[in-house]
C-alpha cells in the first residue's frame, strides 16, 4: 500500500493521518512527459497524480475498498 494509517489526537480532533513512503521510478522518456502534461492539466504535482492513479486502478481491480472521501 502506498500509506499507512495512524491515529492522530491533535487540537482538530481525533482521526487518521497518512504517513507516506517514498518510492522511486523510471520511464522512459516520452511516458513521464504524458504524465507530467497530465498532471498539469489535472492541476497536481506528478507525483499526487501518479498517486492517485495507482489508487484508482487498486480500487478498480478490487484491491483497496472504494473511498469516495478519500481523495
Amino acid at each position: 500500500m502506498i500509506y499507512e494509517e495512524v491515529v492522530v489526537v491533535s487540537k482538530e480532533g481525533v482521526g487518521p493521518k497518512r504517513t507516506w513512503t517514498p518510492i522511486s521510478i523510471r520511464f522512459e522518456a516520452d511516458i513521464k512527459a504524458t504524465i507530467e502534461r497530465l498532471a498539469k492539466a489535472d492541476r497536481r504535482p506528478v507525483a499526487s497524480w501518479v498517486e492517485k492513479f495507482v489508487i484508482d486502478n487498486m480500487q478498480e481491480k478490487g484491491l483497496l475498498p472504494k473511498d469516495e472521501d478519500a481523495q
